[in-house]
């Protein structure tokens, strides 16, 4: 069974919102997100195990940053 990651579904569902793709992979430190829109890709970089209450929230505000940056 896959364990669901909060904070990984916070991106996608921020990215799923404005329009944009959203995958990623997990590596042994952190995970990799890969925003794209219009033919523009960002990475975001997360923790495996975030341990700040605020992370789903910051995590929204990056997606929407980057989203806005490749509208440009």
């Amino acid at each position: 069974m896959a364990r669901r990651i909060d904070h990984v579904e916070a991106a996608k569902d921020e990215c799923d919102k404005h329009g944009a793709t959203f995958s990623f992979s997990r590596g042994k430190k952190n995970i990799v997100g890969i925003i794209g829109f219009n033919g523009k890709t960002r990475k975001l970089f997360m923790s495996i195990t975030p341990s700040d209450w605020r992370v789903f929230e910051k995590i929204r505000k990056n997606v929407r940053d980057y989203i806005k940056e490749m509208r440009a």
